[in-house]
């Protein structure tokens, strides 16, 4: 028995040998297998076959695919050879250079500045660098060159696809945080379909190349002892922090003039390079404290402005509706000469921007963000913060809201008010689920929550799915109190190139695009849905009901791209000038009531930080000591978002770092804004509450 049993043992044994054998023989030739699947996947897709555009270079790609294709053939059948190691090295050596040119390749051509500007040769020889760096400390702490080289070209490969996706997506690139975002990209992801070009794909192709033969030809760099390794990688890891500290720097900041608008998104990745870019904004993932800042300032502007216009004593108290409506926009705010329609996609919003009603307001309020990071505009809302003063790309909602802040849900409660809030998608898109309690709201609702979220346009619940839902809200409010409610619409969610037959109703003269034309009809919808409730609550609301609706921000750039060239101001849409870049950020808000209201005193166009204060002193509700203090400030400053400040003095806009490097006293009360939102978001413990409350 014993015997038997020993006999299988070495049968399964000698087989296990033979299959681990057979396996590393045929594991060599796994990269040219993956490779040449990659290459007849290309040619299936017609990308090098019959391609009239950039046919010299399209062929040269083709040529490239097969050479690399069968090197890895090579160097799988001469492994352990005096060729490996020679080209074992040679991959080392061009491998940083190779992997920062296929990252830059993946948005622009750095030589010929297509599209973007050309790349300075400093800020080259800075980004490769960079990659060297990190190639040489993963190196030395592993012994092997194939774990750089792997490491690199993976990381890289993999986080310039993702900037890929979202330059096509978001019109923005990736910056450090957004990885905290990912959940909430995730959810929305199978209504977009990137479109991988032949170029793109053969910069895939590289990237997989590089990843796939560097074990084929590793190269061991093992020293005489394992100290004087660990020494040496610790000595590479300790000049490669040096090094990165040194680029954060204002000194390398100046020398090799980085672009640093941080605003400029795009341009300032193509400006910079991705690694570059990086590593240098990395500096601003923490809030530093405002070299001028002072609590007691703060403390002090309270005690200002604490007493000063009291509430009216006859105000009335009406339901407050707002509706922050998902990408509305209107072109007309694009200011573009040449830009006309078969029919009006707002026809009823525009019919009261017409109308001279005293309990109507129509107008444009200025935005920090486009094509995505909706809860942004909520945040600049709800708070009265704006996001001029954090690092770009921020979403407070999930970087900065921890505590049970003052906002304007805890003020209206503080003044009577019931709250809702409501959003017919996943609870946890932008941690919703866990900001708005932390923001004080009664009641929350979400698409499972909803008995009409089966309304719908595309895969999302129609704004009419959630007007009726708000209606049900309305009615059902048995509490004695006031309704505020703040609704965030998901029916105008990108993308739009997905064809729907009953979603091509509004074209533009002389422009043909899917794109444009389903986001238009969007916009018409929204309008019938808002009109539809408008009428609803004119004919049947017995209490004073007021209504505001704004856009969270425009569209994408690619949406709006086909008008801009139509006007011949394609250029525009990547224009580093403020007084371009911020038509870009305008949506339009509406204003309306069911009982006569003067709404006068609200400005045409502001920034949505501004549009609190601004309802309130209309409805003649109490102002916090903030608000108050705001309402000084909004006619010299009436837009102060990501993208700068508008002064109106001076009539332009300008980046918001001219506050640091311009002495003028005038400024002084955008330097005081920057230190109240510090305390407000970053001095929980020493947060001057009373300033943004009404108790």
């Amino acid at each position: 028995m014993t015997k038997a049993t020993d006999h299988k043992k070495g049968k399964i044994i000698k087989a296990l040998a033979a299959a681990g054998r057979a396996a590393g023989k045929i594991f060599p030739f796994l990269p040219a297998a993956v490779l040449l699947a990659m290459l007849v996947y290309a040619l299936f897709q017609g990308w090098y076959l019959g391609n009239d555009e950039e046919s010299i270079w399209v062929s040269v790609r083709l040529a490239g695919m097969i050479l690399m294709t069968g090197f890895a053939v090579i160097a799988a059948l001469l492994r352990k050879t005096l060729f490996s190691k020679i080209t074992g090295w040679m991959l080392f050596a061009v491998s940083s250079p190779a992997v920062f040119l296929l990252i830059e390749f993946y948005d622009h051509n750095i030589f010929t500045g297509n599209p973007g500007p050309v790349m300075k040769t400093p800020i080259i020889i800075l980004n490769i660098l960079i990659y060297l760096c990190v190639l040489v400390c993963m190196t030395l702490a592993s012994t092997h060159t194939a774990a750089g080289v792997m490491f690199i070209s993976f990381v890289a490969g993999v986080f310039g696809f993702c900037n890929l996706l979202s330059m096509q997506f978001r019109s923005v690139p990736v910056y450090p945080w957004d990885v905290l975002s990912l959940g909430t990209a995730v959810s929305v992801l199978d209504n977009y379909t990137p479109n991988i070009t032949e170029k793109i794909y053969f910069i895939v192709f590289c990237f997989v190349f590089i990843f796939s033969v560097a074990p084929l030809l590793n190269c061991r760099v093992k020293l005489k002892k394992w100290w004087i390794n660990l020494i040496a990688a610790t000595l590479a890891v300790a000049g490669t922090v040096g090094y990165f500290a040194y680029l954060r720097s204002d000194e390398a900041k100046t020398k090799y003039g980085y672009y640093t608008i941080l605003f400029s998104e795009v341009y300032l990745y193509r400006h910079n390079g991705v690694a570059l870019t990086l590593t240098w904004s990395s500096k601003f993932l923490s809030v530093e404290k405002p070299a001028d800042y002072s609590r007691d300032e703060i403390v002090k502007l309270y005690s200002e402005y604490s007493d000063i216009n009291p509430p009216a004593d006859d105000a009335v108290k009406p339901n407050i509706i707002v509706i922050m409506n998902e990408a509305l926009s209107d072109p007309l705010s694009l200011r573009l000469e040449n830009f006309s329609v078969n029919e009006d996609y707002f026809p009823f919003i525009h019919s009261l921007a017409s109308d001279d009603k005293k309990n109507t307001k129509t107008g444009y309020v200025y935005v920090s963000v486009k094509g995505g990071n909706t809860p942004n505009s909520e945040y600049e809302f709800l708070t009265g913060m704006t996001c001029a003063f954090l690092p770009a790309g921020s979403i407070p909602f999930q970087q900065y809201v921890s505590d049970s802040a003052p906002t304007l849900v805890r003020q209206l409660e503080d003044l009577g008010y019931t709250s809702t809030a409501m959003h017919p998608y996943y609870p946890t898109g932008w941690q919703r689920n866990k900001v708005y309690p932390l923001f004080g709201f009664d009641n929350i609702f979400f698409i499972s929550d909803m008995k009409n979220r089966f309304k719908r346009i595309r895969t999302y619940v129609s704004d009419r799915g959630m007007y009726d839902e708000l209606i049900d809200v309305l009615e059902g409010n048995d509490t004695g109190k006031p309704l505020f409610y703040f609704g965030v619409t998901m029916q105008n969610h990108s993308s739009y190139t997905q064809e729907f037959e009953d979603l091509r109703q509004i074209k533009v003269d002389g422009v043909s695009s899917v794109a444009l034309e389903q986001y238009l009809t969007l916009m018409k919808k929204s309008d019938e849905a808002f009109e539809y409730l408008i009428n609803y609550l004119a004919e049947n609301a017995d209490e004073p009901t007021v209504v505001l609706m704004y856009g969270d921000h425009q569209p994408l750039d690619s949406v709006y791209a086909p008008i801009y060239r139509k006007n011949g101001r394609y250029a525009d849409l990547t224009s580093t000038n403020p007084n371009v870049q911020q038509t870009r950020y305008s949506t339009p808000y509406i204003i309306w009531a069911n009982y006569d209201v003067d709404f006068s005193s609200v400005p045409d166009e502001m920034g949505v930080n501004y549009l609190t204060g601004a309802l309130l002193e209309a409805l003649r509700l109490e102002l916090t000591p903030f608000q108050k203090w705001q309402l000084t400030i909004r006619n010299e400053f009436p837009v102060l978002n990501a993208g700068g400040y508008y002064d109106s003095v001076k009539n332009s806009f300008y980046d918001i770092s001219v506050i640091d490097s311009d002495v003028d006293a005038s400024l002084d009360p955008l330097r005081l804004y920057r230190n109240i939102e510090y305390n407000y978001i970053f001095e929980k413990r020493h947060r001057v509450t009373e300033l943004f409350t009404v108790k």
